[in-house]
């Protein structure tokens, strides 16, 4: 028992899928907070004026802002979507409200004219109130994402799989025999396969890995070039798509996808390895199986 709930608190979640979503969401944190404050008028407020009620709202905004938006532009390897867990999760909102807690302690202090004297007794009562008030509802919506959200996914793997069979065995000889030429910039070391051997590549910076089956055995050959250039030159091809900043795959390769909240991996039919897919292009990988 004891192991399935450690397990479950290391399960993958995700983090903020972009920007505009953590500013949603800071956004709606500091509106719920106003909103409860002036429609209550919790922690002795009830002379406080209706503008100053909101200035919670409008508090917690900024503290919401700073974790949110500011924090994993500077530390994107930290707070991103490979190394996120449910208890990182946890921890992070217990963060949040702790911190949003002791900035309206302190605007509370303003508004009484107390100055920022610290008091503990008044401290521990505003932090309780305010765990009380955003930890349960926090709690349950990270499980209801860690439920429904992924059953859904999982569903949408399914019905990807499903398709990826059938679309494969439609490929057709004459199809699968186009020529395809990975550019290079020195020209020299141009990678001139057929769409029915190249696997995926990998970018790194301005160097590209193109992985391609030769003699039925995965080689790589690496050229200079970036896979912005590589994808304008390929987008005529509709089995080459990319899935990753890092990477692009032949679709006619794929023999099964996986998925958790963080996202898709791709497996490969003639190679023991898995590419990821981002979530800003999983939309992009669903519309290029299903359509």
């Amino acid at each position: 028992m004891n192991t399935k709930i450690i397990q479950f608190f290391k399960h993958p979640y995700p983090f903020y899928e972009n920007m505009m979503q953590a500013f949603k969401l800071g956004l709606g944190i500091g509106f719920f907070i106003g909103f409860f404050c002036y429609l209550f008028r919790p922690f002795g407020l009830e002379h406080a004026t209706d503008i100053q009620l909101l200035g919670f709202g409008l508090v917690s905004f900024l503290v919401c802002g700073f974790y949110m938006m500011l924090l994993p532009l500077v530390f994107p390897n930290i707070l991103s979507h490979r190394k996120w867990k449910i208890y990182k999760e946890i921890l992070w909102i217990l963060l949040i409200t702790s911190s949003i807690a002791t900035a309206n302690y302190f605007y509370l202090g303003f508004i009484f004219d107390a100055g920022y004297a610290f008091n503990l007794r008044i401290f521990v009562f505003v932090l309780t109130s305010t765990a009380i008030i955003a930890v349960i509802p926090a709690i349950a919506i990270i499980l209801y994402k860690q439920v429904f959200v992924y059953k859904r996914i999982v569903k949408e793997v399914e019905k990807i799989d499903a398709k990826l069979v059938s679309r494969n065995s439609l490929f057709i000889e004459d199809e699968s025999k186009i020529r395809i030429t990975f550019k290079s910039d020195t020209r020299k070391n141009d990678v001139h396969v057929f769409l029915d051997q190249f696997v995926f590549l990998s970018s790194f910076g301005n160097y590209i890995e193109v992985y391609y089956l030769k003699n039925n055995e995965l080689t790589k050959q690496l050229i200079r070039n970036t896979i912005s250039n590589v994808e304008k030159d390929l987008k005529e091809i509709k089995s080459i798509v990319r899935c990753h900043r890092s990477h692009m795959i032949n679709l006619q390769k794929i023999d099964r996808v996986k998925g958790n909240l963080q996202g898709y991996q791709l497996f490969f039919k003639v190679v023991d390895m898995q590419i990821p897919v981002s979530r800003s292009y999983t939309r992009l990988i669903k519309e290029a199986v299903l359509n």
